[in-house]
């Protein structure tokens, strides 16, 4: 159960307690109420049976004499009459008056109250007032022979008794046709109740005293049982965190001595009894019973090239000159060979500082060793791969600016083995002049950024002329977040730079050769776009030469063929800038849309597809800008269009169709430019791109799709395939959007 459901539980509990405890001080209450009330109604019952009493009294001698000079004849009173001996007058009187006439002395003389009635009385003194009526109604109905009642203030308690017909009663009330045992009134009793009340009033006032103090004890001994069971959870919490703590604590010991391939030793120096773990022993091949726990067994398996140190290494420990003992010797494997350990423990001592004993951990480290031993044999193998290689490396201590240079640093350097090497001399010496803000920038930035860069910067041998080229690798090893060391490996790449410049000329002049190549197509396509200006130029002079040898010069005629010679002029003049682009090429990358580029390639060709009857359909849905080299992609779209030209002129007759199609895919801009010339051989597809590979013998170059191939993948970062699509081939440029 968690703390939660326990303090609800507990405040369920309590709340419950309370609901008993009122209900029992309620009953006790409501118990003392009804005693209370039962005595006042016994003592109400006895006033009534004392007057019934009085009444069957006065009703048994059919009324009473007595001696008054006062009363007055009237129909109550009987006329018989009889004097005494002392000759007084003694006059009869009827029962019923008689009583009343005793029950209005008592009214007068006290608290309490007496009253015959009836709801048919023969004297209307004695006439039912409401809660009277009340009462004989019921005692007439319900056949009761009581009704009672408290008044609001509890002040008086009104009781009626029920009176019956019996033989003497109907001597006074024949004439009303009573029957004996039918009701024929009552006796109404009111006794004062002031003491009731008090004791009513006393007990509520305790009662609502005992709850509140009741709720009040509630609310206390909740609240020490809530702090109670709150600091029985919190200690439970903390004693299940700290359990689980110690087994998290325990598991990562386990682990660590597990994953850390270590035995425990533990030595009572006092008995000299050593106790070897099961993990020790399977250390060295054998299982828990196959060695004893003595330190025989140590001093037999060790090597004895070792025992020395060890043990003087354990003294030292024992006499305290070292604060942990810590020992790398060797032991005998099962099986015979020799297995490396790492031995640490510390010794405890006893109150008069006297060793005891002595605790540790063996880790196997054979591979460690033979690790290091690999690795020393390697040292030099490396330093020949590195000069093989024309490899070298460099570390910077971060906090000291200290560097360390390779052996093979020197040498690419020129520097002798016992030259000053730091890293003023890197920037101020062996990074060219030039190069040097860029070189420390990238250091800077790196080492503010915690991050790997590589650069390629020129620098000079040590008193030499010569500029050479390095490529530079660095990487940063940090700790808690810190860089402490900067590590570089560098390379001399000072042919590779040469030999990239040389091959990216060959590729210049191959692109180049290209075009001079396709030179011959293009003033073909310069006589298509001029054919028709320069017969328009030549009909506007003939119609002048003509209009004067007539003498027929007309100054609106002449304006018109003057206008129309400009136009055309102007047209031959555009289309000169037009090709002339074309072989210009451009030194630097601009901002353009492939819609633009295509724009220009139609300025070219235009005229020439639009004479061999070949429609162009274009469709550009992305608009994205490329920052490429334009002239270069041109050039690449003319190649394309231009073998899709003569492949459609070659095979079709009619319905020649060129299709453009760019849009976006993954990031990337497509370019689409396909035909309906029934493709390409599937012989030659994968040869297409081939340099010098051609289908048009003597008349082709072979070089057109290759330059477009080296110009989109080399140039430009982009890619190029060719495939078949629906009727005709279709040629695919991709370009990343990291170069969009």
């Amino acid at each position: 159960m968690n703390k939660t459901k326990a303090i609800l539980l507990t405040i369920f509990f309590v709340i419950l307690g309370n609901i008993i405890t009122f209900y029992f001080i309620d009953k006790s209450a409501s118990s003392q109420i009804n005693i209370s009330k039962k005595m006042v109604l016994n003592e109400s019952r006895a006033h009534f049976k004392d007057t019934i009493h009085i009444k069957d009294w006065n009703t048994q001698f059919d009324g009473v004499y007595v001696q008054s000079n006062t009363l007055k004849p009237n129909k109550y009173l009987v006329n018989n009459h009889i004097f005494t001996q002392n000759n007084k007058l003694l006059i009869k009187i009827n029962h019923a008056w008689m009583t009343k006439q005793i029950s209005e002395i008592s009214n007068k003389q006290g608290d309490y109250y007496y009253k015959l009635t009836s709801l048919r009385p023969i004297n209307p003194d004695n006439a039912p007032d409401k809660f009277e009526k009340v009462a004989l109604k019921k005692f007439e109905k319900d056949k009761i022979n009581e009704y009672y009642s408290f008044s609001k203030n509890l002040k008086r308690f009104t009781y009626v008794g029920a009176l019956k017909v019996d033989a003497n009663c109907m001597a006074c009330h024949y004439q009303q046709n009573y029957k004996i045992g039918d009701y024929i009134g009552g006796v109404r009793i009111t006794i004062p109740t002031s003491d009731y009340k008090n004791f009513y009033e006393s007990l509520q006032n305790k009662v609502s005293i005992t709850k509140i103090i009741i709720v009040l004890l509630s609310i206390f001994v909740l609240l020490v049982l809530i702090w109670f069971i709150n600091n029985i959870y919190t200690r439970q919490d903390l004693i299940q965190e700290m359990a689980k703590k110690q087994e998290e604590l325990y598991q990562r010991y386990k682990l660590a001595v597990d994953g850390s391939n270590s035995g425990l030793w533990d030595w009572d120096l006092v008995k000299n009894k050593v106790y070897f773990s099961k993990e020790w022993k399977e250390m060295l091949g054998y299982k828990a019973d196959e060695l004893l726990n003595d330190i025989k067994t140590w001093e037999n398996l060790i090597n004895p090239e070792d025992k020395e140190n060890a043990v003087c290494d354990i003294q030292n420990n024992h006499n305290k000159v070292t604060k942990y003992y810590e020992n790398t010797h060797r032991l005998r494997h099962k099986d015979g060979h020799w297995v490396w350990i790492l031995d640490r423990g510390k010794t405890f001592f006893n109150k008069e500082d006297e060793p005891v004993r002595m605790l540790g951990f063996h880790t196997d480290i054979t591979q460690q060793k033979e690790l290091e031993m690999s690795l020393s044999n390697s040292q030099q193998t490396l330093l020949k791969a590195e000069k093989i290689a024309n490899l070298a490396h460099w570390s910077l201590n971060i906090s000291t600016m200290e560097i360390t240079v390779s052996e093979n640093t020197r040498r690419l350097f020129g520097l002798k083995e016992d030259a000053t090497f730091g890293m003023k001399e890197l920037f101020n010496t062996f990074v060219y002049e030039e190069d040097r803000e860029e070189v420390s920038e990238k250091l800077t930035n790196s080492v503010k950024e915690k991050s790997s860069y590589a650069i390629e910067y020129r620098f000079k041998k040590y008193n030499e002329n010569d500029i050479r080229y390095i490529h530079c690798n660095v990487e940063h090893e940090i700790i808690s977040g810190k860089i402490v060391n900067t590590i570089g490996t560098i390379q001399d790449i000072t042919k590779e730079v040469y030999l990239k410049q040389e091959l990216q000329d060959k590729e210049e002049l191959m692109i180049a050769q290209s075009r001079h190549a396709a030179m011959g197509e293009m003033i073909s396509m310069i006589a298509h776009q001029w054919r028709q200006p320069i017969a328009v130029v030549a009909m506007g002079a003939n119609n002048i030469l003509a209009d004067i040898e007539l003498d027929s010069v007309n100054n609106d005629s002449l304006k018109e063929n003057l206008d129309d010679i400009i136009s055309q002029t102007e047209y031959l003049s555009q289309t000169i800038d037009d090709f002339k682009n074309f072989f210009k090429p451009n030194k630097e990358k601009d901002l353009v849309t492939v819609k633009s580029v295509f724009n220009e390639t139609f300025k070219v060709m235009g005229k020439m597809l639009e004479n061999n009857n070949i429609t162009i359909l274009q469709e550009y849905k992305s608009q994205n800008e490329i920052y490429t080299y334009s002239k270069e992609l041109l050039q690449v779209f003319i190649n394309i269009i231009k073998n899709a030209k003569e492949a459609l002129i070659e095979k079709r007759q009619k319905d020649r169709i060129i299709k453009i199609n760019e849009f976006m895919d993954n990031n990337q801009i497509i370019i689409q430019i396909s035909d309906n010339a029934g493709g390409i051989d599937e012989d030659i597809l994968n040869k297409i791109f081939d340099p010098y590979f051609t289908t048009k013998d003597e008349l082709g170059t072979g070089l057109g799709l290759y330059m477009s191939k080296v110009i989109i993948e080399k140039h430009l970062n982009g890619q190029i395939q060719a495939s078949n699509k629906d009727d005709g081939a279709c040629f695919e440029i991709r370009f990343s959007a990291k170069d969009i």
